[in-house]
């Protein structure tokens, strides 16, 4: 199994800080990447894509972690 250590996160302030400063710039000059139905597409092919358990427990259990920072060190 890997092991990875993480130098850590910034603090929900900070998160929260990060956040409301992002600058979206002019929203009304946005281009389309991708349109509703390959989007669509996208999402249903992802169904038939597999996922071992051992790798959804694993970023479950990161996940989880990510709201027990001491645990990690």
């Amino acid at each position: 199994m890997i092991r990875i250590r993480l130098g850590g996160y910034p603090s929900e302030e900070v998160e929260f800080r990060i956040a409301e400063n992002i600058d979206l710039g002019n929203v009304d000059s946005i281009n389309t990447v991708v349109s509703k139905e390959e989007v669509d597409l996208l999402q249903s092919l992802m169904h038939s894509v597999y996922v071992d358990q051992s790798i959804i427990r694993y970023i479950v259990n990161l996940i989880r972690l990510r709201g027990m920072p001491a645990m990690l060190s």
